[in-house]
């Protein structure tokens, strides 16, 4: 068995020199990296260094630059002159094309893109936030998951060293939240838990949900649902197996400081049926001009709701922050004459290949209670 091994390892060296195909694509990636610093704002004049078991790159953000995948993690440590050093370590993940090649390609297929780096890739954005250490993982919804595998890309906040994952007693509030707390520590990974200043609690758990409105990571599903509660200064207090929570800053300045995700606002609309047309990290199948893939993954980073809407010729439209960022986007399109369909809402992409099933006009928009 052993030998086996060696010879399709051997033989997938020997395809990777003279040029053997791949049936999960190329391997590079786009990656759009912006600098913060701790309370949330852009970082202007910063130099980051990204590096990998493939390679190291230099640029200066924000901006997308072109990286080798990896089935290893992307270090990316910045400078600046007015900042103390950041870095985050961005972690990869198997990509879902990896299962057609073994389909069809069978192991030395497999072994190709193994050795090549193409059967992996980053999220398409990465964020450094000057000053602190932070790590990015994208994870997929498990196989059989309604809607097929999805990524999704966590930003961990930093572990506080508050208390113990398993010291329920040392939770904040009163015995419901620490009740709330016991029953998030039953949960399996990945898992969140968010406490707020008045006594409230929330947590949640896997990237998959049955409210199409809600977001795929559930540190922030978590936020937002503590806030539904009538929380009033949410926190996350635990994040899988460590607790994340800072006592001080209940202020919105010193939660961002703190490494916390904001609560994203609610959209008055219903998001569009996810169409599977590609994963929303992958700024490469978007079909806009070439300027626009940069401007897509840019898009990525930017705060829920949002939108991104593309016209006939190729132009594209974005709005975000916005309760009505999909009827935005729409409208801006229509005040400039031109025919645009949305591309991608909130964290999925929601574009279809059939004209007829795309979302083009406002009245085709729900109101979000209709899901």
């Amino acid at each position: 068995m052993l030998n086996a091994l060696c010879r399709i390892a051997a033989f997938a060296m020997l395809c990777l020199m003279a040029g053997c195909a791949s049936i999960t694509g190329g391997n590079t990636q786009q990656m759009y990296v912006q600098v913060n610093n701790p309370g949330g704002a852009p970082v202007s004049k910063a130099e980051c260094a990204l590096s990998n078991d493939k390679g190291k790159w230099s640029m200066r953000p924000p901006e997308a630059i072109t990286i080798a995948r990896s089935n290893q993690a992307m270090l990316i440590s910045c400078t600046s002159a007015a900042s103390p050093a950041g870095s985050t370590s961005v972690e990869s993940t198997t990509r879902a094309a990896m299962y057609g090649n073994l389909l069809f390609g069978g192991l030395i297929g497999v072994g190709i893109d193994h050795f090549s780096g193409a059967a992996y890739e980053y999220p398409g954005v990465a964020t450094v936030t000057m000053g602190r250490s932070s790590s990015v993982q994208m994870a997929y919804a498990p196989p059989g998951s309604a809607g097929g595998p999805t990524a999704v890309a966590r930003t961990m906040p930093s572990v506080s060293g508050f208390a113990a994952i398993d010291d329920v007693a040392s939770v904040p509030g009163p015995e419901s939240v620490r009740n709330t707390y016991r029953k998030f520590l039953a949960q399996p990974l990945p898992r969140a838990m968010a406490i707020s200043d008045n006594g409230h609690a929330w947590y949640a758990d896997g990237y998959r949900t049955r409210d199409p409105n809600k977001p795929g990571d559930p540190n922030l599903r978590a936020l937002q649902g503590c806030r539904e509660v009538q929380g009033t200064n949410c926190r996350l207090y635990a994040v899988d197996r460590d607790v994340v929570y800072v006592r001080e800053a209940p202020s919105t300045q010193a939660s961002a400081s703190a490494g916390v995700p904001t609560v994203p606002k609610i959209s008055r609309y219903a998001l569009p049926p996810e169409s599977l047309f590609a994963d929303v990290n992958d700024a490469s199948l978007v079909p806009v001009r070439d300027e626009g893939r940069g401007k897509y993954l840019q898009f990525l980073t930017l705060p829920l709701p949002r939108a991104f809407a593309i016209a006939t010729d190729g132009a594209w439209t974005v709005a975000s922050d916005s309760a009505s960022a999909m009827a935005d986007v729409l409208n801006a399109c229509e005040r400039e004459g031109k025919t645009c369909w949305l591309y991608a809402a909130d964290d999925r992409v929601v574009w279809q290949t059939d004209l007829r099933h795309r979302v083009g006009r406002v009245n085709q928009l729900l109101p979000a209670e209709a899901r």
